[in-house]
């Protein structure tokens, strides 16, 4: 069984730290379960540098966990109620993003999600890839206890992306994108059906069934990669960009 605690004291800053830990004390309270997710236990595991803009998940209601929150600790909350997401701005910099356990479907290629409350493993099977769905426990009796439903653990050893399902780049086009991003940032390699799926989302041109917005959102993510050239020059590879249009 794997446990983070010792890693999320080492990494996290002492101001998150102390943020978290009074989180996790009132969701306790609120008979709430909370997990830290996505790509800071990645990161965590992988031993490299952590993201200090947190990603939590809880069983309970996320926007009257919010307000719960701020209620004690004070900070500004923004809520998503379509998407019962909250993002929470403490001040200093420090910004947390809390979601509700929930499930979602797609009406088609490349548009937003509608989405229903669910429990964690719903939340982390909606999400990427394997090595982005996993999560830690920040409740104060198992704290930093690794809950991982898909294998994502051992995909980060054998330095593979793989994705949860079969329509996973129909339903997110721009999953492509990311999926080289992983890649060349961890010098991974795709998982060979995830490969499959991928060439044949690029050849069937999902990606123009995404927003142009969500589309330049993603693309600028590129240049925050630590090497942007190679990512930029997968893509052109793979056939998913031209040259001209990643310029």
């Amino acid at each position: 069984m794997t446990n983070l605690r010792e890693k999320i004291i080492e990494k996290l800053s002492p101001d998150i730290l102390k943020l978290l830990g009074n989180i996790s004390e009132i969701a306790a309270d609120y008979d709430a379960d909370l997990f830290l997710v996505g790509g800071v236990v990645r990161d965590l595991l992988l031993g490299f540098p952590v993201d200090q803009d947190i990603d939590l998940v809880t069983t309970g209601n996320a926007l009257v966990l919010a307000d719960l929150i701020t209620g004690i600790l004070g900070g500004k909350v923004v809520r998503y109620k379509k998407f019962k997401t909250v993002t929470i701005d403490f001040g200093g910099g420090h910004k947390i993003d809390l979601v509700t356990a929930r499930k979602e479907y797609y009406p088609y290629s490349g548009s937003l999600p509608q989405i229903e409350p669910s429990n964690l493993k719903e939340d982390l099977g909606r999400r990427d890839f394997s090595i982005n769905a996993l999560a830690c426990s920040l409740d104060p009796e198992n704290y930093g206890h690794v809950i991982d439903y898909y294998k994502g653990q051992q995909d980060l050893t054998k330095k593979r992306i793989r994705v949860l399902h079969r329509n996973s780049f129909t339903d997110d086009p721009l999953r492509i994108i990311r999926a080289v991003r992983f890649e060349q940032r961890y010098s991974f390699k795709m998982e060979s059906e995830t490969y499959e799926l991928l060439t044949a989302a690029v050849q069937n041109r999902l990606i123009n069934n995404v927003s142009l917005k969500r589309l330049k959102k993603e693309l600028h993510l590129i240049n925050n990669e630590p090497d942007p050239a190679v990512v930029k020059e997968r893509l052109v590879a793979l056939g998913v960009f031209s040259p001209d249009q990643l310029t």
